[in-house]
């Protein structure tokens, strides 16, 4: 002893401890999402469905007449207003809904790709590590899909209204026909949010992602068809609601139904996604 005390946390009973570092699920999953240029593909994807749209654009894609006028998918606002008989606006706003019929065929293929990115990387496995739980990182997931592709898909849709105004030479009328079609453009967004849970899910449950692809493609425009034999009804599909959304249904029948049918299935199917991830 020299008369100095020597201080050594080791012999002193203490320890360092490393920070804990708190899981960032989502962080890296965007940053996953990014280098995998999600972003990019759902630029593309509605690229391609709005040169679609402005090429085929007279006429009727799909389209059935009701008892209080029709439902369908009809770029045409001239075909809503010979075949059918609404007012102009109307007619604009139906026309630039339209676009509507290319959400699911989009929505499958930015759920195709980030279900390939999403488990073929190390980020999944860190977060599970971390203690991020499924349900967490379905919700992740369901995010990181829906943004780009719902997003981009409202600006779109409102960017062709917008475009069909121009060529009707009814600018003036522009914003009575946006504020027609904001409300249903809401709907179809709130829609598009439970299609793209299913699709998720649908790419966990089937592992060959052309065969997923394929079977939800089918089932939609299946559902398209039992929609237009029976016109009056709205049946609960993904693609009823976006049929009638697109169209002359009323707002006050549809609303609640759509937003019903969408929170049971997009829970259900976030749930069967959590659990087969």
């Amino acid at each position: 002893m020299n008369g100095k005390l020597n201080f050594n946390p080791s012999r002193s009973g203490r320890t360092s401890h490393t920070p804990t570092h708190r899981p960032r699920p989502f962080q890296a999953m965007a940053f996953v999402c990014a280098k995998s240029h999600l972003d990019l593909l759902a630029l593309a994807c509605t690229a391609l469905s709005c040169l679609v749209y402005l090429v085929t654009g007279d006429g009727a894609w799909m389209f059935a007449l009701t008892e209080h006028g029709g439902i369908g998918f009809a770029p045409d606002p001239t075909y809503w207003m010979e075949t059918v008989g609404v007012p102009t606006s109307q007619a604009l706003a139906c026309a630039g809904l339209a676009g509507s019929v290319f959400l699911p065929f989009i929505a499958l293929a930015m759920c195709g790709r980030l279900d390939g990115i999403a488990h073929a990387t190390g980020a999944r496995t860190v977060s599970r590590a971390r203690g991020a739980s499924l349900w967490r990182l379905g919700i992740i997931d369901l995010t990181c899909a829906s943004i780009p592709t719902l997003a981009l898909f409202a600006l779109t849709t409102l960017g062709l209204t917008a475009v069909r105004c121009l060529q009707a030479g009814r600018l003036d009328i522009m914003p009575s026909v946006l504020a027609l079609v904001v409300p249903r453009l809401a709907i179809i967004l709130t829609v598009g949010a439970s299609l793209v849970a299913c699709a998720l899910a649908v790419f966990r449950i089937v592992p060959n992602r052309p065969a997923a692809f394929g079977i939800m493609a089918v089932g939609f425009i299946a559902t398209c068809v039992a929609q237009l034999s029976f016109p009056d009804a709205v049946l609960p599909t993904h693609a009823s609601f976006l049929m009638h959304a697109c169209s002359m249904t009323d707002l006050s029948a549809l609303t609640v139904p759509a937003i019903a049918f969408s929170a049971i299935t997009g829970t259900a199917a976030l749930a069967l996604y959590a659990a087969r991830s």
